[in-house]
Parts: structure tokens; sequence; C-alpha cells
């Protein structure tokens, strides 16, 4: 009982702070980014929402289905926005060519405090990205990149949600299909078969 609560109470914060009743983002959502959702991956949707505080409907945060499970990933944008509200002001990547011939990028990331500059780095590895996508083929130094900054942000700001390309890489689908008036906003879950 006390969960149906949460979710109400999330719900409710989550609509007010887009200008919205809590009704009326309920049934935007249900038609879009949660169309055929449970009852239980719906709450379990609107948790991870107010949790964020990222847009679906900007496709921020996304669902994506295996199988009967639904995982809630953060794309790139999503990332982005999250670095801006944890005042991330500093964004930087170094690529290494290493002598074995594997690929390396670092990406540091940085924050002003009273203290001083606070700085969190990671480093990914080329060999160790699955680069199953199409963008992984045209451009592996760039989505590289991309993870390493990834990764950086979630050690900087707390984050434990993967992101879109790496659940997509473990077999989990979601596709970004024209909506009713032909702009890409709603999300399409599609069952993996």
């Amino acid at each position: 009982m006390s969960e149906l609560v949460d979710v109400d109470r999330q719900l409710g914060e989550v609509a007010t702070a887009r200008g919205m009743t809590p009704e009326a983002y309920a049934d935007l959502l249900k038609g879009t980014v949660l169309s055929g959702f449970s009852q239980a991956e719906a709450a379990k949707a609107v948790g991870d929402i107010f949790r964020t505080n990222l847009d679906p409907l900007s496709e921020e945060v996304i669902f994506l289905r295996k199988g009967g499970a639904v995982t809630t990933a953060i794309t790139y944008a999503g990332y982005t926005k999250i670095q801006r509200r944890d005042g991330i002001s500093k964004v930087s990547t170094k690529y290494e060519d290493l002598e074995d011939g594997e690929v390396c990028c670092t990406a540091t990331l940085g924050r002003y405090t009273p203290a001083g500059l606070e700085e969190y780095s990671r480093t990914e590895f080329l060999s160790e990205c699955r680069r199953g996508g199409p963008v992984w083929k045209q451009m592996p130094r760039r989505m590289l990149g991309h993870r390493a900054i990834i990764s950086a942000t979630r050690l900087a700001c707390g984050i434990n949600l993967p992101s879109a390309e790496e659940l997509e890489e473990v077999g989990f689908t979601g596709t970004v299909e024209p909506g009713p008036t032909g702009d890409a906003t709603e999300i399409v879950i599609k069952e993996l078969k």
C-alpha cells in the first residue's frame, strides 16, 4: 500500500515540476513512453523518472525491454543534463594509442567547490567495449570517448543506472519512432524476439 502512495507522490511531484496535473502527466506517459507497460512496470518507471529528474519525453531517460524485463537507461543527453545539474564545469578526454594496438580514452570531469577543483577520471579501453552498433563501426574513437565520459559522470555524480547504449549491447531493445505528429518524441518499446 505504501508503494502506491509513494508512486502517487512521485508522480505528483514530477507532474507539478513540469506544470501539469498528475492525471494529465500520467495520461501523457501512458500514451507515449509507457504505452503497453504493466502497472508494476509503470510504477518503476515513474520512480526512476522521479529519482533521476530526467525527462523521458525529451529522451533523457528511456525504457528498454529484453524478454519480459523492462529496464531504465540514461541517454547521453541525460548524462549531459546530470553534469550541468551537478555543477560539472570541466569535461576533457585524452586518447592514447598503446603499444599493443589497444586504444584507450580517459575522461576527466571537474567541478569547483569552496576547497578548489574536484576532478573525477575514468579510463575506458576499446577492446572492452562490444561495439556492435552502426555508430561504433563508423566512429569508434568518438563512442569510446562518450563511454569514458559517461563512466566518469557516474563516478562524479553517484549515478547507478546504465546507459542506453550499454543495455542495447546486451540485448535490450527500444527504438525511437515518429509520433503521430511526425516528430521523434515517442519511445516505442519492442519485444526482443
